[in-house]
């Protein structure tokens, strides 16, 4: 007779394995995610959805306790915290990063204990990733490791994503994060060399911009200019002269860019490998403290075990990296008169070394990047916009988000700049109704992003049959033309994303980097896919900004009560209404347009400051520090 056994899968590597096991077992078969559930489906093997398994209450237990463990280095005795001039290396690993080890591991564990606590078995087939969390909990069970199951301990940036387009065609492909540094030092070399654009020292105060895209800010370095203010870039992620438009834009304005490598030569590589290599024998030792079972537990578990060892990995593998940038910051501080530093975040490696370093008397701000909208009833999101987190100004965008920090956040007025957005500054054009045909519809379907959990499996095949309906709509109307603009981070879905449209429609031209003001100006509609209603996207101010109507399709059908919702500048539908007729109103209906837009400013006017205006404020707020 056949014993029951539970089969719990977290990939797939060989279906035919699969296959055979079913085939020799009475068994009951457990998706962890959306790919194993696909290629399950795909080849008709019933199974059960393990993300059913876990309530929105387990969701937010998991988030709370990955934000609760965001400075898990703090939690040990200070004499043991392994240090280079004084900084914590373990404190400038990405937050992002941290936060999508910690939080993806903990979904797995609790959907994981929910299937073993539901199902009566003592003989479970597993990968050996699960095998090694049922352990943590129950050690009784039967346990058998799938046969050629291949491990990957990666991290999110241990690969780094290049996105271009051929033509109409997106290409994306990835550099490991070594190789991908060294060409972009050897880039940077060239470019810079011929434009001499590397910061050669100042005897002036200058001001110092953490990862900025040139591109993007185009009048805020005009207005550094007007007030003489010297100007330096400090990028390590993403290259300053990535390309034509940002090398000519620093040209123009005289903006320099911080040489990374030539200052971290001066230590010479060979001073940097022997302290590396007493800082990884410190990591090492630091890393089997048993207060780290304690601190990485959830529901009386602990789940150190499998987070040791990639959180370990990651920090030792960047020790170079990461001592070479503590010195260039503190050598840049020690020789430059640094008056004011200018952030995005304040999660990234490249802000938190500069912020540990920064003298008292420098000033830090962070600059408010994206459209953030927050209430109280989903406020411990917030995190993700980095406020809490950050210990001096901010710039928001104006009254309603400072209204909120205050409220909410706790934060006090003082901190708060009321500046505009100097990114948006260009973002001005009169209205005008085209009766053209044909219409051009601009698609932004914004991917599914796991930091919050909200990624189940129902999620994906929503979002999907949401693609294709709108698709095959826009396709049989002759009188469209479709236009698709990714989402620009480096997200797992987007490739999913890509993959499906050019399977319903491989005409269609998708933009990667493209940037989107030049898409939506030669667009008579944006539609936005928002996978959750508390999320809204940019892409929807922007719209506003230029004055095009906006249509936000939510795939979790939860529509809040935004101030922008209040005033009817977006037309927001639920995914499982019909959107046909709207889109058909808001393009051929020209008193309806008129009164969208007219929405549309009467909210701009409430959410935005010194529209046009905000790098002149800021640089005039910085010129009197």
């Amino acid at each position: 007779m056949k014993i029951k056994k539970l089969l719990i899968l977290n990939r797939i590597h060989d279906i035919d394995q699969i296959k055979s096991i079913i085939k020799e077992n009475e068994i009951e078969i457990y998706s962890l995610n959306f790919s194993v559930h696909s290629v399950l489906n795909e080849n008709k093997i019933p199974h059960v959805m393990s993300e059913e398994l876990l309530a929105e209450d387990d969701l937010n237990k998991i988030f709370d306790k990955t934000v609760e463990l965001y400075d898990w280095y703090n939690n040990i005795e200070k004499n043991k915290i392994t240090a280079s001039e004084g900084v914590n290396v373990c404190a400038l690993m990405d937050t992002a990063e941290f936060h999508d080890l910690v939080f993806n591991h903990l979904y797995e564990f609790l959907m994981i204990k929910k299937i073993i606590t539901k199902q009566v078995t003592t003989n479970i087939i597993a990968n050996s990733s699960i095998i090694e969390i049922i352990r943590l909990f129950d050690n009784n069970l039967s346990l058998e490791p799938l046969d050629n199951d291949l491990t990957d301990d990666k991290l999110f940036f241990d690969n780094i994503q290049i996105k271009f387009n051929l033509g109409k065609t997106p290409i994306t492909f990835s550099l490991s994060r070594n190789f991908y540094n060294k060409s972009k030092i050897v880039y940077e070399n060239i470019i810079c060399a011929m434009n001499d654009l590397w910061f050669k020292g100042s005897s002036r105060n200058i001001v110092l911009l953490l990862e900025f895209n040139p591109a993007q800010f185009e009048n805020l370095f005009l207005e550094f200019k007007k007030k003489n203010l010297d100007i330096v870039v400090f990028n390590r992620r993403r290259s300053v002269v990535w390309n034509r438009k940002s090398v000519s834009i620093l040209k123009k304005y005289n903006v320099k860019v911080l040489n990374f490598e030539k200052i971290a030569s001066k230590k010479g590589k060979k001073w940097l490998n022997t302290d590396a290599g007493k800082v990884i024998n410190e990591i090492h030792d630091m890393f089997t403290n048993k207060i780290f079972y304690e601190i990485f537990s959830f529901d009386n578990v602990s789940f150190w075990l499998p987070i040791k060892k990639k959180l370990e990995r990651a920090i030792s593998d960047r020790i170079i990296e990461y001592m070479s940038l503590i010195h260039v910051t503190k050598d840049l501080f020690a020789h430059s008169n640094v008056k004011c530093i200018l952030s995005l975040n304040v999660v990234g490696e490249t802000e938190k070394t500069a912020l540990a370093l920064k003298p008292p008397q420098t000033v830090s701000i962070m600059l408010e990047h994206a459209f953030a909208n927050y209430l109280p009833e989903f406020s411990r999101y917030n995190i993700l916009s980095m406020y809490s987190l950050f210990p001096e100004k901010i710039a928001v965008w104006g009254p309603i988000q400072k209204k909120y920090l205050m409220e909410q956040c706790n934060i006090d007025e003082e901190r708060i700049i009321e500046c505009g957005s100097p990114k948006h500054d260009l973002f001005k054009q009169d209205y005008k109704f085209e009766t053209k045909t044909p219409k051009t519809i601009l698609l932004c379907p914004r991917p599914i992003i796991s930091n919050t959990g909200h990624k189940d499996s129902i999620l994906y095949e929503k979002y999907y049959d949401l693609l294709k309906r709108l698709i095959n709509f826009l396709n049989k109307n002759n009188h469209f033309e479709v236009l698709v603009k990714m989402h620009p981070a480096q997200i797992p879905h987007n490739q999913l994303i890509i993959k499906k449209i050019q399977e319903l429609a491989p005409e269609v031209k998708i933009y990667q980097s493209k940037p989107i003001q030049e898409l939506i100006k030669i667009s008579d509609i944006v539609v936005n896919i928002s996978p959750e209603g508390y999320d809204p996207s940019t892409i929807m101010l922007e719209t506003m900004l230029l004055r095009k109507p906006i249509m936000n399709i939510i795939l979790d059908e939860k529509i809040f009560d935004f101030e922008f919702q209040k005033q009817n500048a977006v037309i927001s539908l639920r995914s499982s209404e019909d959107f046909k007729p709207i889109i058909k109103k808001i393009l051929y209906d020209p008193i309806f347009q008129k009164q969208i837009l007219k929405n549309e400013q009467i909210f701009i006017n409430k959410y935005l400051m010194n529209f046009g205006n905000a790098s002149s404020f800021l640089a005039q707020y910085i010129q009197n520090l």
